[in-house]
């Protein structure tokens, strides 16, 4: 989950102040015809769900594993 906040810091920065101006200004007007402002907010919001959907599958993982390892321990006598 320490990761996760880090990304999110990251995304925030990318996002606003530090990093968007920094990017807008070093790519052209236009990225595959479309605004550089336009394509550099769908970037992250596509990054962020990637990274939010690994996120969700590892904690499903988890959640299985702890059931299958208190069914184990119920079983034994």
């Amino acid at each position: 989950m320490i990761a996760l906040a880090i990304y999110v810091v990251i995304c925030l920065a990318a996002l606003i102040w530090p990093g968007y101006p920094l990017v807008a200004g070093a790519l052209g007007p236009r990225v595959l015809g479309l605004p550089t402002a336009l394509v550099w907010n769908v970037g992250w919001v596509s990054a962020t769900f990637v990274v939010m959907l690994v996120v969700e599958r590892r904690q499903r993982a988890r959640e299985r594993q702890r059931e299958h390892d208190r069914a184990g321990e119920q079983s034994r006598p």
